[in-house]
């Protein structure tokens, strides 16, 4: 059986748009995050990895979730 086969009939696939979004002048990436310090409930436009990790600190999985991994 085939590595994307959840199930019989069911297929999983995986498309990497990561390059679309950065050649995309006009396209805004949007992630929510828990963090342990920040704005609360307010959208912030952070610009790099620097910027992320002095607003909101550094991020920890086992307390907070997934979404700083991504973000940074």
């Amino acid at each position: 059986m085939p590595a994307n086969v959840i199930s019989p009939g069911v297929y999983s696939k995986i498309t990497d748009l990561s390059s679309y979004v950065a050649s995309v002048p006009s396209t805004i990436g949007l992630i929510c995050v828990i963090s342990e310090k920040g704005p609360d409930n307010k959208v912030t436009l952070v610009t790099d990895q620097k910027d992320l990790i002095t607003r909101f600190g550094t991020p920890n999985y086992d307390r907070y979730g997934q979404g700083m991994y991504n973000a940074d």
